[in-house]
């Protein structure tokens, strides 16, 4: 622990390197964010989609590599561990980047292996002989040179039904691998950091409100043919009222009585008109 955090604190001045890369600033929470994985810290971050936390994990990425260790990147689903693959490998390369699913496996000692969370929960579960370094430290030897763990979507702790699988996931983690949590706004973020510092090794919170696209309010009359938005008083543009057309629906047609014909017509006319 103590070396992590000594080369933590040696690679802190190079931020800026890392920060360099990219042409726009980093927002604070990033800031913060990165400043405390290179502390040898794990992070947590809480942040709406599209605000930028896949950055985070790039900068662990990267850490690794100045380290010469080992990254995993676990999602919840197949079809995203592809596509993170895909992306991923146009970053740093074929050679770097392995992918390890139910059916697939390609390059699984790769310096960044991406794979569901069951199959990591799976690598850390293996019993037997060679798997392990040694009896006095049973950590799996496919990771014993991994320096982070990258869960993907951390929210799905909460779900019901795959809950399980990451909590065993984070449990049975080595002592010595920092964990990187991406997850979206959850109101017991803190409950959650506050778990995975008990059962794993202390994880600093980072919690980003700000959503890159603002949510847009509004609400439909019963009878949905008209939108308005929250100043219908006012009467002014979409937000304020708008009346917006609706198309596709049919037109109710009016119905004739004694009451409302025409007037001023013939009596033959008055008797050709459809009655409903």
């Amino acid at each position: 622990m103590d070396k992590q955090v000594e080369a933590g604190s040696e690679t802190l001045a190079g931020i800026q390197t890392f920060v360099a890369r990219y042409p726009f600033p980093l927002d604070a929470f990033q800031l913060e964010a990165i400043a405390e994985l290179a502390r040898g810290q794990s992070v947590m971050v809480a942040a709406p989609t599209g605000t930028g936390k896949t950055l985070v994990a790039e900068f662990a990425i990267w850490l690794a590599q100045q380290r010469h260790q080992r990254v995993i990147y676990t999602t919840p689903l197949k079809a995203l561990s592809n596509q993170k693959y895909r992306d991923l490998r146009e970053i740093y390369g074929y050679d770097t980047v392995g992918l390890v699913t139910g059916d697939i496996v390609e390059h699984s000692r790769a310096s960044v292996v991406v794979m569901t969370t069951e199959v990591y929960r799976n690598m850390l579960l293996e019993e037997g002989g060679e798997r392990f370094t040694s009896e006095e430290n049973p950590i799996p030897s496919s990771l014993a040179d991994v320096g982070f763990v990258i869960f993907d979507e951390l929210h799905y702790l909460s779900d019901i039904g795959r809950g399980p699988v990451w909590e065993e996931a984070i449990i049975c983690s080595p002592p010595h691998v920092q964990l990187v949590g991406l997850s979206a706004t959850v109101s017991n973020a803190e409950d959650l950091a506050n778990w995975i510092s008990r059962v794993h090794r202390p994880i600093s919170l980072i919690v980003h409100e700000q959503r890159a696209v603002p949510l847009e309010r509004t609400m439909k009359t019963k009878r949905m043919r008209t939108i308005f938005g929250m100043d219908v008083e006012k009467g002014e543009g979409r937000r304020q009222g708008h009346r917006l057309p609706m198309t596709g629906r049919p037109q109710r047609k009016r119905r004739i009585t004694k009451s409302n014909e025409p007037e001023n017509l013939p009596h033959a006319k008055r008797r050709n008109l459809v009655r409903y």
